[in-house]
């Protein structure tokens, strides 16, 4: 039984991870979103970005 339990903690654990993403030369939030499967614009809301924003190189934003 505390092996199940275990690996229930260890799931819930894995879901509440934080993933980030380096911007590489040529992403766009959308191209992002697509290389992910995400929508394009809960991602902006989720790094404090508007439409009008712009990447930077080497700027690393938040996935989930």
């Amino acid at each position: 039984a505390s092996v199940e339990a275990n690996a229930a903690s260890a799931e819930a654990t894995t879901a509440d991870v934080t993933t980030l993403y380096e911007v590489q030369a040529g992403d766009t939030i959308i191209s992002i979103a697509a290389k992910f499967n995400l929508e394009w614009g809960p991602l902006l809301t989720l790094n404090g970005l508007t439409d009008e924003s712009v990447l930077q190189l080497g700027e690393v934003i938040r996935l989930r």
